[in-house]
């Protein structure tokens, strides 16, 4: 995602995709030869009041708790995407959620065609997410909240002022007061929305309009939201063909917009340390940039310094021990260039000043997980990489599936690290050595995933861990007793 190559996608979808029925919704359901139409099945026993099993009754009695320090993408500045608690061994399969919609009568209706594109966030034990279903030539979305211990829908969210909202590759951050926020849209969406929702609740606190959309997964510090609105480019020439983009902050408690920094199609996800917001600059930008995010700078510039990259940084950024981690290549979330290429550089987050860059075989595209001693590099030949975060030396590099491009953000928790291919197979890595410990599918056995957009990072919390599919909903996993 976050590049123009899913415009292109979307595209090859608009031309083989199937004649689309309309459910009573106004969201269609794509149904081909030989399939069942589960939604449309749904819908004809609610009216006749038969029930099905497959409808998510409304519930209630919100009991999670808000984090102490703000939850941001991957959990943390280190984009370890471990929030906290024992790590399990030997996973087995706990609980599936599929998204829901509000059908025409009202009722809850579970939205088989949904994909889950971001990655969760977790956090009092609640998981947040988000969804995308592909309604050519548009998406549809939607927001909720589960139960970690038991899939159990809390809330969900799907429309503005009667409208359905557009579908997310963004992924939510939680303030400590308990604001979740969220970009909105897909290339090549316009006049996408910043979203903050009661996280209690699910009710809408505010959105900001763009011209532009938000894959970018937004940074909260300080009572202050920051996120990038990507550019939209011609497939051709990979110019702009309006706005090439720019960074937004916003209050987390009014959504007034603070301030707007012009920058190169930044639709890589912030990240905040101290005053500083660092983020990468993407398409015709090649570069990584340090802004200041008080909203008087004292007359001074607000961006500190920009280093240039040799490919767009189109990846989160990562923060650890006063170096900023970038990713990058020529490929993108949907096509790979012929004559693959990528990089990954270490930056002095004070100076701008480059420590280090080591070239990679194929474009790092997903977040970079980091701790002491050890960064796990997500490459989309396939392989995922340890690097020593200090020289960028290769410590080891395991391929996850068969060579399926390894796109989503990895998990770094104790000595184990999650990571899932292309294809759908969340495979469980010794962090020591990169040994293959296990490996699970999670896709849909029976819709294995046409289209190779697992692109959902697995998040570790209290001997769990939740992953978002193409085809399998959102997944959660324990250890096996």
């Amino acid at each position: 995602m976050a590049v123009l190559g899913l415009a292109a996608g979307v595209a090859a979808l608009v031309m083989w995709w199937p004649t689309p029925e309309t459910g009573g919704s106004g969201r269609r359901v794509a149904a081909t030869p030989g399939e069942i139409d589960w939604t449309r099945v749904a819908l004809e026993m609610i009216r006749q009041g038969q029930g099905t099993g497959r409808l998510v009754a409304e519930s209630s009695g919100f009991a999670g708790t808000f984090p102490e320090h703000p939850a941001i993408f991957r959990q943390d500045v280190a984009r370890t995407g471990h929030a906290g608690g024992k790590v399990p061994e030997r996973l087995t399969p706990a609980w599936t959620f599929h998204p829901v919609y509000r059908d025409g009568t009202g009722q809850l209706v579970e939205d088989s065609e949904a994909m889950i594109l971001s990655s969760p966030l977790v956090s009092g034990g609640v998981v947040y997410g988000a969804s995308c279903t592909l309604d050519p030539p548009e998406n549809l979305g939607s927001i909720f909240a589960v139960e970690l211990a038991t899939g159990r829908l809390l809330w969900t969210f799907d429309k503005i002022d009667g409208e359905d909202i557009k579908g997310f590759f963004s992924s939510p951050a939680l303030s400590p007061c308990g604001t979740l926020v969220i970009g909105q849209g897909l290339h090549p969406g316009t006049h996408c929305r910043l979203i903050a929702l009661d996280a209690r609740t699910g009710e809408l606190k505010w959105t900001v309009k763009t011209e532009l959309h938000i894959e970018s997964s937004p940074a909260i510090a300080d009572g202050v939201v920051v996120v990038g609105c990507g550019a939209i480019e011609d497939p051709r020439t990979r110019r702009p063909t309006g706005h090439p983009g720019y960074v937004l902050a916003v209050d987390v408690a009014t959504g007034e917009v603070l301030w707007r920094e012009d920058l190169n199609d930044p639709e890589s996800s912030p990240v905040i340390v101290g005053e500083r917001v660092f983020i990468g600059s993407g398409f015709n930008g090649n570069a990584l940039a340090a802004l200041q995010l008080r909203v008087d700078t004292g007359g001074k510039p607000r961006r500190v310094w920009k280093t240039p990259a040799p490919h767009p940084v189109t990846g989160a950024v990562t923060y650890h021990q006063g170096l900023v981690y970038a990713g990058g290549g020529n490929g993108d979330f949907v096509f790979r260039d012929p004559r693959p290429a990528g990089m990954v550089m270490a930056l002095e987050a004070e100076t701008g000043r480059q420590r280090w860059m080591v070239r990679m075989p194929d474009a790092v595209l997903g977040a970079i997980a980091v701790r002491e001693g050890l960064m796990v590099v997500p490459v989309a030949d396939g392989s995922v990489m340890g690097l020593d975060p200090a020289t960028g030396r290769e410590l080891w590099r395991t391929e996850v599936h068969r060579g399926s491009p390894v796109l989503a953000d990895p998990a770094l928790a104790g000595d184990r690290i999650f990571a899932v291919s292309r294809d759908g197979y969340l495979a469980v890595l010794r962090a020591s050595d990169g040994a293959l410990m296990e490996r699970h599918f999670i896709n849909d056995p029976d819709r294995p995933g046409p289209n190779g957009l697992c692109l959902s990072g697995p998040t570790v919390a209290d001997g769990w861990v939740v992953v978002g599919s193409e085809t399998g909903g959102l997944r959660a996993f324990r250890a096996k007793e």
